[in-house]
């Protein structure tokens, strides 16, 4: 690949560059800066490549023959290594998006999974809490029944035993609040990883937007 400083060079070491005259040179080192100066930009290079060749095309009466073929060298080389340039940050670019874009849905997918299989516990947790508290609930209503059979037993006894009760169905209702909660927060961020799989479905639908935008630039 032959670059714009090494196509300035080699027209100032030939011997037939230096019989042509100034105005010559000096028209082929603006087409040279003109080319050179043009940057990166896929858009840009392309309409300023466009018009390196018109100036060319034009400068071709005032130029010798060695020097019209160095020109015609240096926008061929030029041009070749634009067309490279082109597929190689079209790939890269479509591959980045598209690693970024499926490692973020993995991401949510496991989020989601996740999400799932605590759900599925806090079920679980939660008939096991319901369970627990009718049997609690049983046993108070039991000892309730059961109290004027027991007059006898001792007062502590009984409040200790009807303490324990107490504070075991106040335990088990929260333990059902706490259920509740978690079931409530659960759901908040289903609602919350919806709105991420939307916003990715739209970054996706630009994304493909994007890629034909550009390979409909890079067929021109």
């Amino acid at each position: 690949m032959v670059s714009i400083s090494e196509v300035k060079q080699r027209e100032s070491a030939c011997p037939s560059t230096a019989d042509a005259s100034v105005t010559a040179a000096d028209d082929r080192l603006v087409v040279l800066d003109f080319v050179e100066s043009s940057g990166a930009d896929v858009s840009d290079l392309e309409e300023k490549l466009r018009d390196a060749h018109s100036m060319i095309a034009q400068l071709q009466t005032n130029i010798s023959e060695i020097q019209h073929k160095e020109l015609a060298q240096a926008y061929n080389d030029l041009n070749e290594e634009f067309e490279k340039y082109k597929e190689v940050t079209s790939a890269n670019t479509q591959d980045n998006n598209n690693q970024d874009l499926t490692r973020r849905i993995d991401l949510l997918k496991a989020n989601l999974i996740e999400y799932e299989e605590r759900y599925e516990m806090c079920k679980r947790e939660n008939l096991e809490t319901v369970a627990q508290l009718e049997r609690l609930s049983g046993e108070f209503e039991r000892l309730k029944t059961g109290f004027a059979d027991v007059r006898d037993q001792k007062d502590s006894d009984m409040s200790i035993e009807v303490d324990r009760l107490r504070i075991a169905l106040d335990q088990a209702k929260q333990d059902r609040d706490r259920l509740r909660a978690d079931v409530d927060k659960f759901r908040s961020t289903i609602e919350g990883i919806d709105v991420e799989l939307d916003a990715l479905r739209v970054s996706n639908l630009r994304l493909s937007q994007e890629n034909e935008r550009m390979g409909s630039i890079i067929d021109r």
